[in-house]
C-alpha cells in the first residue's frame, strides 16, 4: 500500500509537475494571447488608421480626376483654339499668297509701264526734235511769207497810187473830152 501510495504520490507529484507546467505553458499562451489581442488591436488601429488613409486618398484621387476632368476640358478647349488659330494661319497664309501673287503682277506691269514710259521718252524726243525742226522750218517759211507780204503790200500801195493816178488821169482826160 505503501507503495501504491508511492505511486500515487508520483503521479500526484508528475501530475503537479505537468499542471504546472501546463499552468506555466497556459501562462505562456495567456501572455502570448495578451501579446496577440494587444496586435491585434494594434492592427485594428492600424487598419482602420490605414482605411481612414485610404479614405483620403480616394477622396483626393476623387479630386485628382475632378481637376484631371478639368485639365482635359481644358485642353480640349485649347486645342479647339489651336486649330482654329491653325486655320487662321492657313487662311493668312492663303492671303499672304495672293498679296504676293498681285505683287508680282503688279511688278510686271510696272515694268511695262516703264518700258512703255522709255518708248514714249523715245518718242516724246523724237517729236521734240521733229517739233523743232518744223519750227525752224516754219520760221524760215514764215520770214519769206513775211518779205512775201511785205513785197506784195508795197506792191499793192504802188498799184493803189498809180490807180489813183490813173482815176485822176481819166477824169482829166473826162474834161478834156467833154470841153471840146
Amino acid at each position: 500500500m505503501s507503495d501504491k501510495l508511492d505511486l500515487i504520490l508520483q503521479q500526484l507529484e508528475q501530475l503537479t509537475r505537468g499542471q504546472t507546467e501546463a499552468n506555466e505553458r497556459l501562462s505562456r499562451v495567456e501572455d502570448r494571447q495578451i501579446r496577440t489581442d494587444d496586435t491585434l488591436v494594434e492592427l485594428k488601429d492600424g487598419l482602420k488608421k490605414a482605411d481612414e488613409r485610404l479614405s483620403r486618398l480616394e477622396d483626393g484621387q476623387t479630386k485628382t480626376n475632378e481637376r484631371l476632368g478639368r485639365l482635359e476640358d481644358g485642353q480640349t478647349k485649347a486645342n479647339e483654339r489651336l486649330v482654329r488659330l491653325e486655320e487662321g494661319q492657313v487662311k493668312a497664309n492663303e492671303r499672304l499668297v495672293r498679296l504676293e501673287e498681285g505683287q508680282v503682277k503688279a511688278n510686271e506691269q510696272l515694268i511695262q509701264l516703264e518700258n512703255g514710259q522709255k518708248l514714249l521718252q523715245a518718242d516724246v524726243s523724237s517729236i521734240k526734235e521733229d517739233v523743232k525742226h518744223t519750227l525752224t522750218e516754219m520760221r524760215s517759211h514764215f520770214k519769206r511769207v513775211e518779205d512775201i507780204t511785205d513785197r506784195q503790200q508795197r506792191v499793192i500801195e504802188i498799184l493803189a497810187a498809180r490807180s489813183v493816178q490813173h482815176e485822176a488821169d481819166i477824169e482829166d482826160i473826162k474834161r478834156t473830152i467833154s470841153h471840146q
